[in-house]
């Protein structure tokens, strides 16, 4: 993480909360499809590839949330089921 500039964690941040795993992943899905299929302009090229990287925090941070959950809710289950 130390790459991030603080600027740029606080851009993440923003975009996990206002854009959900779905919409992150089809955008990302989308700037995918367009470099495969060269639409994507040498001028814009850096523009995407930095918003790609957003795309890809904000999925990141969406799992690590749900796989804290889902430890939560595992560990709850097996404290129920040694009482």
């Amino acid at each position: 993480m130390g790459q991030y500039s603080a600027r740029s964690l606080e851009r993440r941040r923003n975009l996990a909360k206002k854009e959900n795993y779905k919409a992150a992943y089809e955008n990302l899905r989308k700037i995918y499809e367009d470099l495969r299929s060269g639409e994507i302009e040498v001028d814009e090229l850096d523009v995407k590839l930095k918003k790609a990287l957003e795309y890809i925090a904000a999925c990141k941070d969406v799992l690590k949330k749900q796989e804290a959950k889902v430890s939560d809710v595992l560990k709850e289950i097996e404290k129920e089921s040694k009482e």
